[in-house]
C-alpha cells in the first residue's frame, strides 16, 4: 500500500494529449443526436470513470457536482458529498435549460 502522506510526487508530470479532448467529444457525439450535440459545449466534455462505469462530463453544477451522460446514453446527476449517481428522467434540453 502506498503511503500518500509521504509520497514524493514532485517529479511526476501529467501530460495532456490534445487528442483526448477530441476523442471524448467524438465518443459523446456517437451517443447523442444532432440536436442534443448542439446543446453542449465541446470544451466541457471529458470522460470520467466512476464505479467501473464511463460517464461524459457535460455541465458543472454547484460544489463539484455535475451532469454526466453514461456511455449507454443515460443522463445522470453526479454528486460528490455524499457520492451518488442519480439517473435523471428529463431530456438533455430540459436539464441544460435550468
Amino acid at each position: 500500500m502506498i503511503d500518500v502522506t509521504s509520497a514524493d510526487v514532485a517529479s511526476y508530470v501529467r501530460r495532456y494529449d490534445p487528442d483526448d479532448y477530441r476523442r471524448d467529444y467524438q465518443n459523446l457525439k456517437e451517443i447523442l443526436d444532432e440536436d442534443e450535440i448542439k446543446l453542449i459545449n465541446p470544451d466541457d466534455i471529458y470522460e470520467v470513470n466512476l464505479k467501473e462505469r464511463i460517464f461524459y462530463h457535460v455541465r458543472d453544477l454547484e460544489d463539484g457536482d455535475f451532469i454526466g451522460i453514461e456511455s449507454n446514453g443515460q443522463i445522470c446527476k453526479i454528486t460528490h458529498d455524499s457520492f451518488e449517481i442519480i439517473p435523471l428522467k428529463e431530456s438533455l434540453a430540459e436539464i441544460l435549460s435550468r
